[in-house]
């Protein structure tokens, strides 16, 4: 009735009403909103003394000593004072980072200038909020089970492009390694036959939920017990992982699905840091961080907090084996973080019996430019179902393809203990099916464990380097003698219109040809062999090879 009387009265009545309600409710979320998570990064780390090296196991102690690596303040522990006097002004902490000596804090926007004009205070850096993530690891594929028809011996020659029996004749499967997983979750790890040796011989030295600061992680995820599976597992008649006789930490990182997603690198980084302490030398991180975090252009190496302390693994003696991603097909296409560091190594997926790129499979280069990925391995493989009958599911992702070429990497750690981590760095990539050569889908290839057992005296005379052309869609093999002759075998969809061989000053040799039937072959002396290159002209375009020297 009133307001048929003096309609105008309560509609006014009713506005302000209502402004006031909403400036109230925008005041609430400017208060929120205020409330800012970051990394306060300190100038040096106080008061210490040489206590520090106690957090450190015997198995670290030995890894320093084994590669000549001194001590210095990234190990020392974030200076305690300093944490407490930037709590005083913090709503929120959330642990700290030795290696970037920082604090992670929430803090109103008064508070964080407070904290930022603290004399110890090098900078605050603040955290990206997001609200509601998917998943951070790449994503696992199931086949169904009914469209295959798959038996053991399928199974049991999945491995084949890494050479496996190379390690298993000399009996090698990674031992005295100690390997760190991290991952979202090891759901029935103790309970599966594939990995029942790893608790029957007490291979699981320690474990850590960084999320809920407990030591349970047998739940959560299948995701980092099918990781597990391709690192270490076995059964009665097929082995799925390399370093069946590896040590391991297990560590939960990140949840499969949920809030607080900007602090997920932070939980990554103290795993890091604490698999460090606990003596792992090889780091395997089934894990890639995105447009949930990260923006392209941060991709360097030296942005994303994750792939600088990634980086300062190898400082440390430990090599980190990362996964490239599953974004191919997706709009981000390019590798995540910390795959863009430059001192790790970075895996790609091919398919098993092909040798290619499978379709999800990230690709590189970095943002400025480097090569990524650094190798590749199969990452579309057989599970086994936990039914005891032999019976297999498809699993596809670089997730997968990681593990093989880290516990690859153990096997060659058990054979060569002496070396240091860049050592074997830079031999793993060597190893590479495609080295000297790369491209930005396969890295340097697929590691060949061959490598490692044939010294220059036992070498062939005669080798062969395997190309392609994507754009051409050709296949080459390219062999080198010892002599004088090039000869390349064309594999070609459609013929090329003519191949040059270029001196490193750009002259084009005068040689001899012939091609019987599809292949030709050049002679060249050997002494202009030295910054050779080989140049393929299709269609108006020519493509330059290096050729290895023999």
């Amino acid at each position: 009735m009133y307001s048929f009387l003096n309609p105008n009265k309560n509609t006014r009545n009713s506005a302000i009403l209502f402004f006031l309600l909403l400036s109230f409710s925008i005041g609430l979320t400017n208060i929120a909103s205020a409330q800012q998570w970051g990394y306060v990064v300190f100038k040096d780390k106080g008061i210490h003394d040489n206590s520090f090296q106690n957090n450190f196991s015997a198995a670290a102690i030995e890894r320093r000593f084994m590669q000549n690596i001194a001590w210095d303040e990234r190990d020392v522990p974030v200076y305690e004072e300093y944490i407490s006097l930037v709590e005083a002004y913090s709503d929120s902490t959330f642990g700290t980072s030795r290696w970037l000596n920082a604090a992670v804090v929430q803090a109103s926007e008064m508070n964080w200038k407070r904290i930022a004009n603290l004399p110890f205070v090098l900078e605050v850096e603040f955290l990206q909020e997001q609200s509601i993530i998917a998943a951070e690891f790449p994503t696992t594929n199931y086949l169904p089970s009914e469209n295959f028809d798959y038996q053991v011996k399928e199974a049991k020659t999945q491995l084949d492009l890494l050479e496996p029996t190379q390690f298993s004749e000399r009996e090698l499967f990674g031992k005295n390694t100690v390997i760190a997983l991290f991952d979202a979750g090891f759901t029935d790890a103790d309970d599966v036959e594939q990995l029942s040796h790893l608790f029957k011989n007490n291979q699981i030295i320690e474990t850590k939920d960084f999320l809920k600061k407990t030591e349970g992680v047998y739940s959560n995820s299948i995701h980092g017990t099918e990781v597990l599976t391709f690192l270490a597992g076995k059964n009665d008649s097929v082995q799925f992982g390399l370093a069946t006789e590896a040590t391991y930490l297990l560590a939960r990182v990140t949840p499969n699905m949920g809030f607080f997603r900007f602090l997920n690198d932070v939980q990554w980084i103290q795993a890091l840091e604490w698999a460090d302490e606990k003596g792992a030398s090889l780091v395997n991180s089934s894990l890639s961080f995105t447009n949930q975090l990260y923006e392209r252009r941060d991709l360097n190496g030296r942005t994303c907090k994750i792939s600088i302390a990634a980086n300062t693994a190898m400082d440390k003696g430990i090599l980190v084996v990362n996964a490239a991603g599953n974004e191919l097909q997706n709009s981000w296409e390019i590798i995540g973080a910390p795959a863009d560091a430059e001192r790790i190594l970075t895996v790609g997926s091919v398919n098993p019996t092909t040798g290619y790129i499978s379709s999800f499979s990230s690709i590189g280069p970095t943002s400025d430019g480097r090569l990524k990925p650094d190798v590749c391995a199969p990452g579309e493989l057989l599970y086994p179902e936990d039914d005891g009958d032999d019976n297999y599911k498809s699993i596809q992702g670089t997730s997968f393809a990681t593990p093989l070429v880290c516990g690859f990497a153990a096997c060659v750690r058990q054979l060569h203990p002496d070396w240091t981590t860049e050592k074997l760095w830079e031999e793993m990539r060597k190893s590479g099916s495609l080295y000297p050569f790369f491209d930005y889908a396969h890295g340097f290839g697929i590691p060949k464990a061959s490598y490692f057992f044939f010294g220059e005296e036992e070498k062939p005379n005669v080798y062969s380097v395997q190309f392609s052309i994507d754009s051409l869609s050709c296949n080459n093999v390219l062999t080198i003698s010892r002599r004088d002759t090039i000869e390349i075998e064309e594999n070609y969809s459609s013929p090329v219109a003519f191949i040059q061989f270029i001196k490193a000053t750009g002259e084009v040799f005068k040689y001899n040809v012939s091609r019987p039937q599809n292949k030709v072959i050049a002679s060249i002396p050997a002494e202009e062999f030295k910054g050779c290159k080989l140049r393929v002209v299709y269609d108006r375009h020519f493509f330059e090879i290096p050729i290895p020297q023999p």
